[in-house]
């Protein structure tokens, strides 16, 4: 297994510079990709906002690299909970935060609509704080 960067994943999704594309599935073919919270992250924000993804584009491109590339999400039920999540509404980045408080049990948010948004499935418990 290998950790990889933000800019493996792009290249594989968006397929912009073929030479990068290539090694990256040559080192696919090798290692198991695995893939961090905070790659994740990173990688949704630079296809919005470098390549105009939008939410219906990303979500297809992170499911269709699973298919691509044999890859290990970090906590990989929380981050299919959080692309599911980030499908219907949201941001990736909160839910993806939500994730990293399972072990705390519960998250704290200005931001009333996430309680509603994260459902009652959340990986953690969500205070709004008014």
């Amino acid at each position: 297994m290998i950790a990889v960067d933000t800019n493996i994943l792009v290249r594989l999704i968006v397929a912009d510079d073929q030479r990068q594309v290539g090694l990256a599935l040559a080192l696919a073919e090798r290692e198991i990709f695995f893939v961090s919270f905070t790659v994740l992250i990173e990688t949704e924000w630079v296809l919005r906002s470098r390549y105009g993804y939008d939410r219906t584009t990303i979500v297809a491109a992170f499911n269709a690299l699973e298919n691509l590339v044999n890859l290990d999400f970090e906590h990989h039920a929380d981050v299919r909970w959080a692309i599911d999540r980030y499908a219907i509404a949201g941001e990736l980045a909160d839910y993806l935060h939500m994730a990293t408080a399972r072990s705390i049990g519960r998250f704290a948010t200005f931001e009333k609509k996430l309680v509603k948004r994260a459902g009652p499935d959340a990986p953690a418990a969500i205070e709004t704080l008014a």
